[in-house]
């Protein structure tokens, strides 16, 4: 059976020298990093990562305009020729690399968790009860005037 290279995910490995950063963030964070919060911690990296790849590779960083944007404001800053077009800008920003940034990162992450959230959802809402009338209140405030004072 043939192996399709889009089918193949990239390892994830955390290195000693980045658990040693996560323990010396958690610090300034005021956070002792016991096993538990470390482990947490790892976890957490892990799946970023696993969201970040899974978005590549169903390419769905191609035509997030976020992405596109943050690409395109990112070679502007850098670019000895920033006027070329949008499509250009973001042809050169890939070939560079500069798509592998932690804001896009984290977009592309978030918009994994949305579609994932999308796709595990609840089901649809049936007619009835996206139409249904809110229960209706009524109330009255009612002043009174007392006698003041002895």
């Amino acid at each position: 059976m043939a192996t399709d290279e889009h089918d193949l995910r990239s390892p994830i490995v955390i290195s000693a020298q980045q658990i040693e950063e996560m323990r010396s963030e958690l610090r300034l964070l005021g956070l002792e990093p016991d096993q538990g919060l470390l482990q947490s911690r790892i976890q957490q990296d892990v799946d970023e990562e696993i969201l970040y790849q899974e978005t590549k590779r169903l390419a769905l960083d191609v035509s997030d305009p976020s992405v596109r944007l943050r690409l395109v404001q990112k070679m502007r800053a850098v670019s000895d020729l920033p006027n070329r077009s949008e499509e250009v800008l973001v042809y050169e920003a890939r070939q560079l690399g500069l798509d592998e940034d932690a804001v896009i990162r984290r977009l592309l992450s978030e918009k994994m968790r949305i579609e994932l959230r999308r796709a595990n959802g609840p089901e649809a809402v049936s007619d009835s009860k996206r139409y249904a009338q809110p229960a209706a209140l009524t109330f009255m405030h009612i002043f009174a005037e007392g006698e003041s004072g002895p």
